[in-house]
């Protein structure tokens, strides 16, 4: 195999990584361009607990650990969000509140 086959075969697998990461960018998009879709991850992103502690107290670190594990994935969440859809995040937010305040009346 030729350096040019090697090199054909990293850049055509870098191209498809891209074109993996722009849809994924895409599918974020679409997904807080509607109230629907911002509603959803909010309750996930709370679910996950990115606005709390993940301590859990006392001798019980499985707790710990798996409200650390839930964070972070809400933390990679947020993260996508917050880096490409800093507008959107703030509607969400502001929704979200709106919400509360609604429900809490």
């Amino acid at each position: 195999m030729s350096e040019y086959d090697d090199k054909t075969k990293i850049g055509k697998r870098e191209s498809r990584v891209r074109l993996y990461e722009r849809r994924n960018i895409e599918d974020l998009g679409f997904v807080m361009s509607t109230p629907e879709g911002r509603r959803f991850l909010n309750r996930i992103l709370v679910d996950c607990g990115i606005f709390r502690i993940s301590y859990a107290g006392g001798a019980r670190n499985e707790d710990t650990f798996f409200n650390e594990g839930m964070r972070n994935v809400g933390l990679k969440i947020f993260k996508e969000i917050d880096s490409h859809f800093p507008k959107e995040w703030l509607m969400m937010r502001q929704e979200a509140m709106n919400e509360e305040e609604v429900k809490n009346g």
